[in-house]
């Protein structure tokens, strides 16, 4: 089902067309045919080939030698790679992860919520986890973490309309749980499948706004009993953390 959208000319038209078309490819099958992607963006085939053509010659989108399907390009880490040097939140709390890790013998994520996903931007692994952490995925469901949990107790209305919609539980939260999750200092959440807990704190910024989780992933103990204190000892070294370099994080 196509997304009915204009077909727009010009400098913004172009720009657009082009964001559509990387946001397309980011889902669903690694190569895509270019019939497919016209009548998905809603674009006709010379101006989704057009568009596709000079992200090509950018490196943003390569095309297969073979089926002439197209799939998202290297040039993409590139720049993700420069946005990620360049980000504040990451340089502030770069020179703390470590040491979190260390404390805590869990993996620290550092995560924010973008077009409503969880993006993990920064990630140390930890030592006290039930299997070789070696988990790449930079992106998931914001349901599926604590760090999610606590990024859209604190997300606009629409955002977590969005996310409830597209929930996979069958019972989804409700607004008393966002509320819950926004007041929370911290959030809890098993993992599915894993043996494993995360539990997560907002970052705030110098004016009080949240702009990060951070998040440690840690084995479930065996025994009952710990639980609580694993996870209050984890919260406050992640509180610590984020209170570190609240005052240093703004707008700018």
């Amino acid at each position: 089902m196509g997304l009915e959208l204009p077909e727009q000319k010009g400098g913004l038209g172009t720009v657009r067309n082009a964001t559509l078309l990387l946001r397309m490819l980011s889902g669903g099958e690694r190569f895509q045919t270019l019939s497919s992607l016209a009548e998905a963006s809603g674009l006709s085939l010379a101006t989704t080939h057009r568009v596709l053509r000079s992200l090509a010659q950018a490196d943003l989108v390569v095309q297969h030698p073979q089926s002439s399907r197209y799939s998202l390009g290297p040039g993409l880490l590139r720049l993700s790679g420069a946005y990620r040097d360049r980000l504040p939140l990451l340089q502030l709390l770069a020179p703390y992860l470590v040491e979190v890790r260390d404390n805590t013998k869990a993996t620290i994520e550092v995560s924010q919520l973008v077009q409503g996903l969880v993006v993990i931007a920064d990630r140390v692994t930890g030592e006290n986890v039930t299997r070789v952490f070696r988990d790449l995925t930079s992106f998931h469901p914001p349901l599926r973490s604590a760090a999610g949990r606590v990024l859209l107790g604190h997300a606009e209305l629409e955002i977590w309309s969005d996310a409830i919609a597209t929930a996979e539980a069958a019972a989804p939260p409700t607004a008393a749980d966002r509320q819950r999750w926004a007041e929370a200092p911290y959030v809890v959440h098993l993992l599915e499948d894993s043996g494993e807990f995360q539990v997560a704190v907002p970052v705030r910024d110098r004016a009080g706004r949240v702009v990060a989780a951070l998040s440690a992933t840690a084995r479930v103990p065996f025994l009952g009993e710990q639980d609580a204190r694993m996870e209050e000892h984890i919260a406050r070294q992640l509180q610590r953390t984020a209170e570190m370099v609240r005052n240093s994080l703004t707008d700018e």
